[in-house]
This record gives C-alpha cells, sequence and structure tokens, in this order.
C-alpha cells in the first residue's frame, strides 16, 4: 500500500495524529485548501490541573473561514503568546522535561510570525527535532478533494484505541488521559517522546 499521508496544517497536533505522520512514508501538508475554524489548523490541547485545555491561536479578525490558508495572518495587536506560555508553564512546570524545552518553545513563540502556516510548520518542526524524529514534511502544489491511494487527515482523524500509558504531570487526580497534543507527550517523556508515536500504529495493528 502507498503510505502516503495527507495531513491539514497544524502546530501541535494530537498523538493520534503524529502517530500517522511518524508512520507514513511520504507527508504532504496541505498548503492550498481554505482555512478552516474550529480545527487543529490553530488549536492544540494541553492537559492541566482541570484536564484538557484548548488553546488558539488568535487570528486577525475577518472571515477567515473563507481565505486560503496561506492567506490567514496572525494577530499583532494581541498579547496571546504571552498568555498562552504562562497557561503552558502552569500545566508543565513541574514536569521532567520542562526545564529542557520551555525555553525553546518561548523563542518560537517570540517570533514575529506573520501567518498562521508559518508558525504551524515551526511548531511542528519544533517538536519533530527535541523528539529526534526523522520525518521529512513535503507540501501540496494544488488543491484536490480526494486522493487515491492515501490516508486524508484534512477532516477526519482515525481513532486509535487503547493508547499506550505514560506517566502525565496531573494524573494523580485526573488519571491517564490520552491523544492530548503532543506538546504533552514531550513534556513529560522527552525525547522518548518518538519511541512512543513509532509504536503506536503497530501496537494497534494499523496500517495506512
Amino acid at each position: 500500500m502507498n503510505k502516503v499521508v495527507i495531513s491539514p496544517s497544524c502546530n501541535f497536533p494530537s498523538i493520534t495524529h503524529m502517530a500517522y505522520l511518524v508512520g507514513a512514508e511520504k507527508i504532504l501538508m496541505e498548503t492550498n485548501e481554505n482555512y478552516q475554524k474550529r480545527s487543529s489548523r490553530n488549536r492544540y490541547t494541553i492537559i492541566d490541573h482541570y484536564g484538557i485545555k484548548t488553546l488558539s491561536i488568535q487570528l486577525q479578525k475577518g472571515k477567515n473561514e473563507q481565505l486560503p490558508i496561506s492567506n490567514v495572518l496572525i494577530a499583532q495587536d494581541e498579547n496571546w503568546q504571552v498568555q498562552q506560555l504562562r497557561t503552558i508553564k502552569t500545566a508543565y512546570g513541574k514536569s521532567p522535561y520542562f526545564e529542557y524545552y520551555f525555553e525553546p518553545l518561548s523563542s518560537v513563540f517570540h517570533k514575529n510570525h506573520q501567518s498562521l502556516l508559518e508558525f504551524n510548520l515551526e511548531c511542528l518542526q519544533f517538536f519533530i527535532k527535541h523528539a529526534q524524529l526523522k520525518v521529512t514534511l513535503s507540501f501540496t502544489s494544488d488543491y484536490f478533494k480526494n486522493y487515491e491511494n492515501a490516508l486524508d487527515l484534512r477532516s477526519n482523524i482515525p481513532n486509535i484505541n487503547s493508547l499506550p500509558y505514560y506517566a502525565q504531570v496531573f494524573e494523580d487526580r485526573l488519571e491517564f488521559i490520552p491523544n492530548a497534543s503532543v506538546l504533552d507527550l514531550l513534556f513529560c517523556c522527552g525525547p522518548a517522546a518518538g519511541s512512543y508515536l513509532k509504536s503506536i500504529l503497530c501496537l494497534a495493528g494499523v496500517t495506512i
């Protein structure tokens, strides 16, 4: 089977989403679709003491869902980067790998990114680097509604049952919460995050 995965642009995808990317022979990131709100294109999740929390990248005002995603711009008049970093620090300040990753993550957030695509790509590359993954990203050259012989993640991420356990910061009060974003996995597992992701498809008996 042709192990090609078509993925929407994303910053810190869910663990399941990233597992499909790691298991692919070729990844095509969609850069020619119209923006879709309330999706991983500008949202990611963390786990704080209340449970799953969704954070959204703030965009310039307007009807972004009608724009090509390459034209969607990040809001420059709001201090959302600082606010989100504070939220991340509260959630992961006691995680095993916080001291290793928070400062380089802060550098990513504080860069003067103009477009959502640019920000998403740097966030994803940040994770790939620190999880020590050998993943190469390619990009779509045009928009196609359907792809043959490819796993298309743009509208749906197939569920993977029974994700393996890993120690989480608030598991003493929340128990294990599977399938948060890869940011949770990185702060909790460090460089072992890559090995965790590589094992998921095999353990679940999932093929692309």
